[in-house]
């Protein structure tokens, strides 16, 4: 029918072909030829050939045949096909492609149904060839035929499809696929390419697809020939490539089949809209939407109005209007707002604004509007215009709510809110009177104004009069009210001038005669663009009110308004006014002019005038009053004042201030009462509460107190009296202080002379001062508190006696050096001995030492030395002062401050001044270090000595010196060092002698035939010792010691002159020494604080310094876990801590340094900050500690935990009575114990030393804790005679045992294994470096001097230097070694065979052995107590077989030593007869069988050993049982036959190691045996620590089937009972 070529277009519309058929070219070639239908090469409706564009729509076919291709039609080389609406029926072709055959073309098929189609060849509906794209929408195709199959036509295969060539694409969602069962192949789709091998020729897509076979066709017919087979999934959708259009969810669905034969298990992707979403209208049929891809389908959501938007508003969604009047006219604007529609469908709609809802100074043009389709948002434009809109008082003139109506798909209502904001400027011309006039106040005023704003009308100008009475009070001045408006007339609502405005009203007052210029009349603003203009004309006569606006660069602009005249007049109804002359009123006599003008009121009380005119009345004079209008001043009567002026009535006039009085008429008090002294300071007189401690008669003054006893003062004009008592001072509380301050109101009088002379003390009291208080001491005594011992004999003050006592003799000093020397070196020497005896004592010594070593008591008293050295000077540092029943209780850790100055030469016998006590405090320890590194070097370089010369004469004596200079081979064999260097001496000594020192040997010298030490040698010796000592003296001595050298600045100021407020300081540690003020300076005082320095930085910063540089060195050390030879001398600072804060000993001696030096830096002036510092400091340090938990044992956690928090309760009881002290000296008592809740300072005083106390009984409670928590551990004795086996040790041996291990992995195993070996073998001497090291280059010797080396076996142990140096000299010496291995990989444990391959070649054999000489068995280290014990007891059986005593002993080993409560220790033996059966199938079960045999020898009953049968001897194995019990016939008449199954005793035979388990069952029958019965005793599943061997049973579980037997492998595993080891076994 159609014919197109080269780019040529048609579109066909609602037409009709029948009939159509093109001949085409026959498959054997010729001519065209033309009938019934035009075209050549195919296409029974159309071809199209060449870039054609053909369109049918809404089209029909029927009977359509084409002879080549292409039933309905062809489509060739860049053509394209569209079709919609289009029914085609009985189409055919000859050849291939019974609806259409495309060639690198596209066709697009909607909503298409194809009726009765087929083709001769193959591809029943559509041949695609050539990179072709095929778009198939909502198409049914039914009844496809394929007739017959040519031979050799690869492509020709296909049902429905065939494509053939490079890639194609079919996409056709809602296919619908009929066949009507002829068909000649069994592809539905066919791919010639797939068939060739080839890469698939096409893409198919065929979301939603329907096929149906039909019900009874066969073959049964595939889907395609492609390996790879998909008519598409959902995940395969891409950009470029999807099933499903906008807004649709896809989903696989099994594919619809009508056949069941078919093989294929196809799924087909399925879409449909997401909630809320709906298919987009237009798309036909509806169906079809979902899958229709680009913006012409898919899913859509209802179109509606969104929200507003106003351009440049924020927020967006809000219009704001600003508007402004000027004087001429009103603004108008218009704003631009966006309505955003939301939705993705395209219908169009409209908007319509509601009228209604527009206020009347907006308006929109036009009010509605179209939204055309694709359009996303509709613009409206408001137009707002400030006519007629009056201005607001607030900033929001006016507001709206501005309602439109947006119709599309849904009707939707939205609202725009409208904010209104009007600034109006005020017209000049449109100000005007306000009826009346105001005579209100100004609240009523502006309340009737803001009533009256709406419907003020304005009047035409006219006169108006108004009477004024001149001197007028304000409130009631004649108010004109006028309104000021805006260009509208309306009111405005705000004053001139303005930050917008800076012009104003003025108002004038206009002398009709001229006489006087013109007044102003003050403007003021009201409400509401309201004002009031007060009239109050000064003079008689008659005004003009004139009205106007003034700016300040233009010239006054009068306002022409009502005219206003005034009429003023004097008052005639007012008190007391006159008129003074012709324009003046006033006021006569007895009054005085008022607050307002021409007002007369009366003389107040307190004033008079006897005149009349406008004079104001006179004020009363001091010691007068005058009631109201008097004329003249009265006095105040007798024993009253008036220091007052201006007293109104005799009852105003006071009487005299308790305690003073004065006379009749008099204007002040002169004179004080009983109890009270007078002072006087330049015109004040004052009477003050006589002190404490003193008596005031009747007109006492200051300089005439008299002072009790026992108590003093520094000069006449002081009040303050201090209790000698208290050389630290006292508080009022107790009486007494650092100034007794004031008692109560006759406190001081009942206080007499004569009682306060009973008890002695150094001050005399008295009424004389004399020279710096000295008048109120005792003879011979002087200086503040009379605490400085004047005589000429060598005394000091004793603080304790409170008097001064004789100084020692230097005799006695030497003595008391003497006793201390020898003390200490009698309980060194004895300790030694102790150490180094043998026998009973030194057992009973050693095991007691290390008990109390086990308590760790170094922590325990390092706390509580530092605790009480804080609270023992707390007295004296920080002002807390406390009774003497304190320090008598505090006595007994008096010794705790170790003031070693006091027991060698007390207070000031030093004759050298406080510079010299000072530098002797300072530099004693320092020598007191020297002495003792001298003393151990010289002690190092005796012992040396003497042992050589003890060497030389075993080797030969003087007469036979040994030649040094010989070679190795002739000098005597193994010799140690010692022995070498003795030779060395011998050789010297029998040499001719030399004036000069001659070197011997390296590190020695000879003088005068006695051997010494190299200097540097002795050093490094002394070192070990000395670095310790100096560490424990500086943390002893370095509080106390910084405590008085930071004294040097501590200072008691004493009371001069109250009056002029002046003191003297006198220095605490020295009162005879007038300490540097700012008014004065002491030379003495000076150069104390200059050696302070000097000692400060020895002290307070170099000790601290010393501590921190030593840990900062060992950081290394704990970070690698090394042992140094500094790790091992600073042991003191760091031993009791964990190891991430091994540093924690500078911050705790910081803590105290602070406290107890640096703090005292503060004044003491500032004593109250001073104490509120510690009290943090302390606090902060709590804090820290308890985060921080330094220390490794818990125990001591808490009691540092429980010692600085009673340290914080401590400072804070302090704080309350400093408190306490200080109110209670400005007030009286009540007062103070109202405030603060105690009645005395002793209450806190009782709190501070409970504290204390339990301090102690704490530190003593976790002493006891510790002492009973360490296990007691049994010591080890011999088997046979049940005593403790002798350590015997020669002497060229210093140790038993060496304990080889690597610091890293074994340090703390080693740790615990020399404690357990001290406790259990008393006597033992075992070497550990971290306590017997003194220089590790002498690793050597110390291997040569002990007899038994222990090699602990853990990570690293063959890698490091220190263990390798020591096995080389273990080797080189043969020494007996014991391998003690740690396996515990989690506790740095190593594999036993992988630490035999680490090993070094050259030990490996010493070490571990060979298969000729095996070497020594490896001992396993336990952390579980009772298999601790036993590797501790082979420990020791293995080091004593190293002795010539054991060692030669037959059967020597652990079992010949026991420890306390060992079951093995006595005879054993069954009470019953019993019988073991030993399956073969059991490992390890013979041993622990031949174990128990041994065990119970000496017992009276028989004990059988069964060994089991080769059951395959037997038919069965019920009859080998049988035949293994009925053996044993005889026995088990008269006994029990007790199964034994042990679980893998003996790993060297194979056992798993697994742990038995503790689950028995009752008694079993065994079936074949009817005589005896095999007896199961019951299993103890928790330990019994009393039970004895007949309760250790064992059994098997395979006795519950008639095939049960004994020991077979296939038979449930055997369970065993746990077998409880009483406690030390």
């Amino acid at each position: 029918a159609l014919q197109l070529e080269q780019s040529s277009s048609m579109e066909v519309e609602d037409c009709y072909f029948s009939n159509c058929k093109s001949m085409g070219v026959s498959p054997e070639g010729g001519e065209a030829t033309q009938n019934g239908g035009s075209g050549s090469n195919g296409g029974g409706v159309f071809h199209a050939f060449g870039g054609v564009e053909i369109t049918f729509r809404r089209c029909k076919s029927n009977n359509s045949v084409a002879y080549f291709h292409g039933g309905f039609g062809w489509l060739y080389v860049d053509s394209l096909l569209r079709m919609e609406d289009v029914v085609v029926r009985n189409t055919h072709s000859q050849d291939v492609g019974g609806l259409m055959t495309l060639l690198s073309s596209r066709a697009i098929l909607r909503n298409c149904e194809i009726l009765n189609v087929s083709a001769k060849r193959a591809a029943g509906v559509f041949m695609i060839e050539a990179r072709s794209e095929l778009l198939l929408e909502n198409m049914g195709v039914t009844d496809v035929s394929v007739f017959s199959e040519v031979s050799g036509a690869l492509y020709a295969k296909g049902v429905f499809l065939t494509t053939f060539g490079a890639k194609s694409i079919v996409r056709a969602p809602l296919l619908r696929i009929k066949t009507n069962c002829q068909q000649a192949y069994r592809f539905l789709f066919y791919d010639g390419y797939s068939a060739q091998g080839l890469d698939p020729g096409f893409v198919l897509s065929a979301p939603n697809l329907t096929v149906d076979l039909g019900k009874r066709c066969k073959p049964p017919l595939s889907f395609s020939n492609m390996k790879d087979f998909s008519v598409g999934k959902c995940v395969e959708q891409r950009k470029d490539f999807k099933f499903c259009g906008e807004g649709t969810a896809c989903e696989d669905k099994p594919l619809e089949k009508a056949q069941e034969g078919i093989h294929d298990s196809l799924t087909s992707p399925s879409c449909s809209c997401r909630p809320g979403l709906y298919p987009r209208p237009g798309v036909y049929p509806i169906e079809l939407a979902p899958y229709v891809l680009g913006g012409s389908g898919g899913c859509v959501s209802s179109r509606e109005a969104g929200r507003f938007e106003v351009s440049g508003s924020a927020p967006a969604d809000l219009l704001k209007i600003e508007l402004k009047k000027s004087n001429v006219s009103a603004e108008s604007r218009s704003y631009r707002t966006v309505i955003h529609m939301k939705g993705t469908d395209n219908a169009q709609g409209t908007w319509h604004v509601l009228p209604a809802t527009l206020p009347h100074w907006l308006r929109v043009d036009p009010l509605f509007g179209l939204i055309r389709q694709n359009e996303s948002e509709a613009h409206i434009l408001f137009t707002a215009s400030a006519a007629n809109v009056p201005e607001r008082a607030g900033l929001v003139t006016d507001t709206a709510s501005v309602s439109v109506l947006v119709s599309s798909q849904t009707i939707k209502n939205i609202t725009l809110p409208v904010l209104l904001y009007v600034q109006a400027a005020t017209v000049a011309a449109n100000t005007y009177w306000v009826d009346g006039v105001v005579n209100e106040t100004r609240n009523e005023t502006q309340n009737e104004t803001r009533n009256e704003v709406r419907g003020l009308t304005r009047r035409k100008p006219r006169v108006r009069t108004h009477d004024v009475v001149v001197g007028t009070k304000e409130s009631d001045l004649k108010k004109l009210r006028f309104q000021a408006c805006d260009v509208d007339g309306l009111p405005v609502q705000y004053s001139l001038p303005s930050r917008y405005d800076p012009r104003s009203f003025k108002a004038f007052l206009e002398r009709a005669d001229g006489l006087y210029e013109a007044e102003d009349a003050p403007v003021k603003y009201d409400a509401s663009g309201m004002y009031n203009v007060e009239v109050s004309p000064e003079f008689y006569g008659e005004y003009r009110l004139i009205l106007g606006m003034a700016h300040p660069a233009a010239e006054f602009e009068a306002i022409v308004l009502d005219m206003m005249v005034v009429m003023s007049s004097c008052p005639t109804d007012r008190e007391g006014v006159v008129q003074v002359d012709s324009t003046k009123c006033g006021c006569g006599a007895g009054y005085q002019p008022g607050n307002d003008d021409f007002e007369c009121l009366k003389c107040p009380a307190g004033t008079y005038k006897d005149s009349a005119g406008d004079t104001p009345c006179k004020q009363c004079g001091p010691g007068y009053f005058c009631v109201e209008g008097a004329a003249y001043q009265s006095p105040c009567p007798a024993r009253t004042f008036s220091a007052d002026v201006g007293l109104g009535d005799v009852s105003e006039c006071l009487p005299c201030y308790f305690p003073k009085s004065s006379y009749s008429g008099s204007a002040r008090c002169t004179f004080c009462i009983d109890g009270y002294f007078k002072t006087v300071q330049g015109d004040n007189i004052f009477c003050t509460p006589c002190p404490r401690s003193a008596t005031c008669v009747e007109g006492t003054t200051l300089q005439t107190i008299l002072v009790h006893a026992g108590s003093w003062r520094l000069s006449e004009l002081s009040a303050q009296i201090y209790k000698c008592s208290d050389i630290f001072g006292g508080t009022s509380g107790f009486g007494g202080g650092r100034g007794d301050g004031i008692s109560s109101a006759s406190g001081g009088s009942n206080r007499s002379f004569t009682e306060s002379l009973q008890k002695w003390s150094p001050c005399r009291g008295g009424s004389t001062a004399g020279t710096g208080g000295k008048g109120y001491c005792q003879p011979e005594y002087g200086g503040p508190r009379c605490s400085v011992c004047a005589g000429k004999e060598s005394k000091y003050f004793s603080v304790e006696k409170n008097r001064c006592i004789r100084c020692p003799q230097l005799w006695q000093i030497m003595l008391v050096w003497i006793a201390i020397a020898a003390g200490v070196g009698l309980l060194a020497i004895i300790f030694g001995m102790l150490r180094n005896v043998n026998g009973s004592v030194g057992i009973i010594f050693s095991r007691m030492t290390a008990r109390v070593s086990s308590w760790q008591l170094k922590p325990i008293i390092k706390i509580l030395i530092a605790y009480y050295q804080i609270v023992i000077v707390l007295p004296r540092l920080y002002g807390a002062y406390f009774p003497p029943e304190y320090y008598e209780w505090m006595a007994v850790f008096e010794w705790l401050t170790f003031d070693w100055t006091v027991w060698i030469v007390p207070g000031t016998c030093l004759d050298w001044g406080y510079v010299g006590r000072l530098y002797f405090r300072g530099f004693g320890p320092l020598v007191l270090c020297v002495l003792i590194g001298l003393a151990v070097m010289t002690s190092t370089a005796c012992k040396i000595h003497f042992k050589a010369i003890k060497k030389a004469k075993e080797l030969g004596g003087p007469t036979a010196p040994i030649d040094i200079d010989a070679s190795e081979s002739e000098s005597p064999k193994n010799l140690t060092d010692s022995e070498r260097q003795s030779c060395e001496f011998m050789k010297a000594s029998s040499e001719r002698p030399t004036s000069q020192p001659r070197r011997i040997s390296s590190g020695f010298t000879n003088v005068f035939g006695f051997q010494l030490i190299k200097t540097s040698k002795l050093i490094s010796t002394a070192l070990p010792t000395t670095v310790p000592v100096m560490l424990i003296i500086a943390f002893i001595l370095c509080a106390n010691t910084s405590a008085s050298i930071f004294s040097a600045f501590t200072c008691i100021p004493y009371d001069m002159n109250s009056q002029e407020g002046t003191s003297r300081s006198y220095l605490l540690e020295d009162p005879s020494v007038e300490c540097t003020t700012e008014t004065y300076t002491s030379e003495e005082h000076e150069r104390i604080k200059e050696a302070a320095w000097v000692l400060i930085v020895i002290w307070p910063i170099g000790v601290p310094l010393a501590i921190l540089a030593i840990l900062v060195m060992l950081r290394t050390a704990f970070r690698r876990k090394q042992s140094t030879k500094l790790r091992r001398w600073a042991s003191f600072l760091h031993s009791e801590y964990e190891d991430s804060v091994y540093y924690w000993e500078f911050p705790f001696l910081l803590q105290r340094l602070t406290l107890t030096g640096y703090l005292q830096l503060i004044p003491e002036e500032k004593m109250f900050v001073r104490i509120v510092s510690a009290l943090l400091v302390a606090l902060v340090y709590l804090i820290v500690l308890v985060y921080t938990r330094p220390y490794k044992n818990k125990r001591q956690d808490i009691l540092s935990f429980t010692a600085q928090l009673s340290l914080v309760c401590v400072f804070l009881a302090a704080l309350c009575l400093y408190v306490f002290d200080e109110v209670l000296r400005e007030t009286e008592e009540r007062t103070v114990i109202k405030i603060l809740g105690f009645t005395n300072g002793m209450e806190m005083v009782n709190s501070i030393l409970i504290f204390n106390f339990a301090m102690s009984v704490i530190a003593a409670l976790i002493v006891v804790m510790q002492a009973y928590s360490q296990p007691a551990i049994a010591t080890i004795r011999l088997r046979n005679s049940n005593s403790p086996p002798t350590l015997f040790l020669e002497k060229k041996y210093t140790y038993h045992l060496f304990l080889s291990h690597v610091w890293n992995s074994g340090q703390d195993q080693v740790a615990t294994m020399k404690r357990l070996l001290q406790l259990v073998l008393p006597g033992v001497k075992v070497f550990l470096d971290v306590d017997d090291l003194e220089d590790i280059g002498h690793l050597e010797r110390y291997i040569e001097h002990s007899r038994s080396i222990l090699l602990f076996l853990s990570v690293g142990y063959f890698f490091s230097k220190n263990c390798m140096k020591e096995l080389d000299a273990t080797h080189s010496q043969r020494k007996p070694i014991i391998l003690v291995h740690e396996p515990n990989t989690k506790k740095f444990g190593e594999d036993l065979e992988q630490l035999r391959k680490q090993c070094p070649g050259v030990h490996r054999r010493f070490v571990f052995g060979d298969e000729r000489n095996p070497g020594p068995t490896p001992i396993t280290w336990h952390r579980i107590a009772n298999f601790q014990q036993l590797t501790i007891k082979m420990i020791c059986a293995e080091m004593l077989r190293a002795t010539k005593e054991y060692g030669s002993l037959p059967h020597w080993g652990p079992n010949s030593l026991i420890i306390a409560g060992d079951i093995t220790a006595r005879p054993m033996g069954f009470d019953v007869h019993t019988g073991v059966f030993c399956s073969e199938n059991n490992p390890g079960v013979r041993k622990v069988a031949a174990a128990l045999k041994a065990w119970t020898r000496h017992g009276t009953h028989k004990f059988v050993v069964m060994e089991s049968v080769n059951p395959s001897s037997f038919p069965s194995k019920e009859h080998a049982l049988s035949r293994t019990l009925l053996s044993f016939r005889s026995f088990v008449r008269d006994s029990s036959i007790k199964a034994l199954k042990t679980q893998s005793v003996d790993a060297g035979e194979g056992g798993n190691g697994g742990e038995a388990k503790d689950t028995c069952r009752s008694k079993v029958r065994p079936t074949s045996i009817a005589e005896s019965e095999v007896l199961q005793m019951p299993c103890i599943s928790e330990p019994d620590r009393r039970m004895s061997l007949t309760g250790i049973v064992a059994h098997t579980d395979q006795h519950t089937s008639n095939n049960a037997h004994l020991g077979d492998p296939s038979s449930s595993r055997p369970r065993a009972c746990s077998m409880p080891w009483r406690k030390g076994s």
